[in-house]
């Protein structure tokens, strides 16, 4: 069960960093915000920001990290007897176009959640 993992911005970056690269990051083909059902609203994401965050948190268990212009940061963690496994996601909206960023202790749990999270965005 995933759960809300409460980060500052810069201990979400320093875990970010750790988990660049290799199997432990999944970045997405850019989409449009037209093709997600989203209203561009000229230079000022802020309407369609809201509405990214709003679709992910009603479909996925994240925290969010951070919102600022132009990037999205949210995290979670699965508990298992070891500890936990973070989930870490970073969406970039740029001229109208959105791209997702997962970094993860298990490539499994990046796969699932870029799923989970394709079909929340698609939910309109």
């Amino acid at each position: 069960l995933l759960q809300p993992l409460p980060l500052s911005s810069q201990d979400f970056e320093a875990c970010r960093k750790r988990l660049t690269g290799g199997f432990n990051e999944l970045i997405s083909k850019p989409v449009t915000a037209s093709s997600l059902g989203l209203r561009e609203s000229g230079s000022d994401n802020g309407e369609m920001e809201g509405e990214l965050v709003s679709r992910i948190l009603k479909q996925v268990n994240l925290s969010v990290v951070q919102q600022r212009l132009g990037e999205l940061m949210f995290a979670g963690c699965f508990k298992r007897l070891g500890g936990e496994e973070r989930a870490l996601v970073t969406i970039n909206i740029d001229r109208g176009n959105v791209t997702m960023r997962f970094n993860c202790d298990d490539v499994v749990l990046c796969a699932a959640l870029q799923d989970s999270l394709k079909k929340a965005l698609l939910v309109k």
